[in-house]
């Protein structure tokens, strides 16, 4: 998870550029990341969401067996990108390749001076 300047939609085309995926998509449709230095992770939409406070991709995976979610959560200055896996098999990447990717690509930034 990593905290990212909303709003939303600025918040999720963010992540979805970097992760090398187009913004609008569906069900059904085709998913791979393609971004610069991001864990590959492919495979079919079962579902698409986008609101003014939620936007998120759930997709069954190619490899192994697993799924994943996509996130930008919240509406206001402050926006959660979030991405959750749930894998089964050794063949696919692991939480501390995202980890290390989120917190590379979207670093937390250094509290205001008062």
């Amino acid at each position: 998870m990593a905290m990212v300047p909303g709003p939303n939609e600025a918040a999720w085309e963010a992540l979805c550029s970097a992760l090398g995926v187009s913004p609008v998509m569906d069900a059904g449709d085709r998913f791979a990341t393609s971004g610069e230095g991001v864990p590959l992770l492919s495979g079919v939409l079962h579902g698409a969401q986008r609101s003014e406070s939620i936007s998120e991709y759930r997709l069954l995976l190619d490899e192994g067996s697993g799924t994943a979610f996509l996130a930008a959560e919240g509406h206001g200055d402050q926006v959660a990108l979030s991405v959750w896996l749930y894998l089964y098999g050794p063949s696919t990447p692991g939480e501390a390749d995202w980890t290390a990717w989120l917190a590379g690509r979207f670093p937390v930034p250094e509290p205001a001076e008062s």
